[in-house]
Order: structure tokens, then C-alpha cells, then sequence
């Protein structure tokens, strides 16, 4: 076989759980956020035959999906078990970023001062006490 007539295909697949209300939307993005990137590869691939393809796989917490999505999954050969598994996988990771951005806005919450009380603020502004009460000194930033 000669590798000049072999074709090969790029698959980018971004994974995304969404609200109802943005389901359309995300996947618009998702799709266009990657032209770029296909634009470059385009331009250094060695083997002008490669296909690139952009598979925005998007669904809402309730697993409604686009009208895309179903041909999406035959290609990705994605089984119904699996999809229950990312969905679920994507739901825990927001789950953790939610409630540890919680936990600090009650951190802030439960501050004396009433100004901490507005709610969430970055780690940096949390209010250094001194002996004559909270005191707003900015702390410095880890790099």
C-alpha cells in the first residue's frame, strides 16, 4: 500500500453539560471555537488528504441533547451505559467547583464585618483580623 494514498481524519471532541436555555448555543460556540485550531493544522499537516472534524458532544443535565447529538454517538461509538457515565463524571467535577465555591462564600459569610457579607470574593481580599477588628489588607497572590 502506498502511505501517499492513505487518508487519515483528526477527531476533536469537547465534552459539555449545559443548561436547557443554552443547549443551542453551546454547541455553536464549541463548534467555532476550533476553526482556528483547524485552520493552523490544515496549514502544517504533511498529508493534504487529513480530515479534521470537530465533534462538540453537548447535552443538558437532564440528557436533552441537539439533533446532531445521536449521530455523534453512532460515531463515536458511544453506548447509552457510557453516556450515562460522562454525564455523570461532568455532573460530580461541577458539583465539586460549586461547592467549593460555596464553602468560601460561607467562609466570607460568617466574617463580623458586614462588607464580607456581599458574598463571594477572591481568596486575596479575605479580611486579616487585627486586635481591633477585621482589617482589609490585601494579601499577596501565589503565582
Amino acid at each position: 500500500m502506498n502511505v501517499t494514498h492513505m487518508k487519515y481524519v483528526i477527531i476533536i471532541v469537547e465534552i459539555g453539560i449545559t443548561n436547557r436555555d443554552y443547549l443551542l448555543d453551546t454547541d455553536k460556540f464549541k463548534k467555532q471555537k476550533y476553526e482556528d485550531l483547524i485552520e493552523d493544522l490544515k496549514a502544517r499537516q504533511f498529508n493534504q488528504q487529513t480530515k479534521i472534524r470537530v465533534i462538540p458532544y453537548v447535552m443538558t443535565w437532564e440528557g436533552i441533547a441537539t439533533k446532531e447529538h445521536r449521530k455523534y454517538r453512532r460515531d463515536l461509538g458511544i453506548s447509552d451505559r457510557m453516556e450515562a457515565h460522562i454525564q455523570r463524571v461532568v455532573i460530580q467535577e461541577t458539583h465539586k467547583i460549586v461547592m467549593r465555591d460555596m464553602k468560601m462564600k460561607e467562609d466570607y459569610d460568617s466574617v463580623e464585618d458586614p462588607q464580607a457579607q456581599t458574598g463571594w470574593m477572591p481568596a486575596w481580599m479575605a479580611p486579616v483580623t487585627s486586635g481591633n477588628g477585621p482589617a482589609w489588607i490585601p494579601q499577596p497572590v501565589s503565582a
